[in-house]
């Protein structure tokens, strides 16, 4: 079937190939000398108005009047399930040795 499978190996390896892009990036905009405008989901999914501003001022470009995106208009995909991976996933990371 195709039901997802908890898999610690694979987890692990997707979190340091993330690791590694998200420390070419650093690296790349350190040497260039980019201060870029980090958002995240959290913040884009509380108030995505806020966040249009925000990006709007970054690039120092006027708002021709605030936007009202309004409610929502998606549904969050994390559950139990993935709450129960997280949890599985960091208790088996934490009796892994060091490297």
């Amino acid at each position: 079937d195709g039901a997802a499978q908890f898999d610690f190996a694979r987890i692990q390896n997707a979190i340091a190939d993330l690791t590694a892009m998200m420390t070419q990036w650093e690296t790349f905009f350190a040497l260039n000398g980019i201060q870029p405008l980090r958002l995240t989901y959290e913040a884009i999914d509380r108030d995505v108005d806020a966040v249009v501003a925000e990006i709007a001022a970054y690039l120092d470009v006027p708002l021709p009047a605030p936007t009202q995106f309004g409610a929502r208009r998606h549904t969050l995909q994390r559950d139990a399930l993935n709450e129960a991976w997280r949890v599985r996933f960091l208790a088996q990371a934490a009796s892994v040795p060091a490297a």
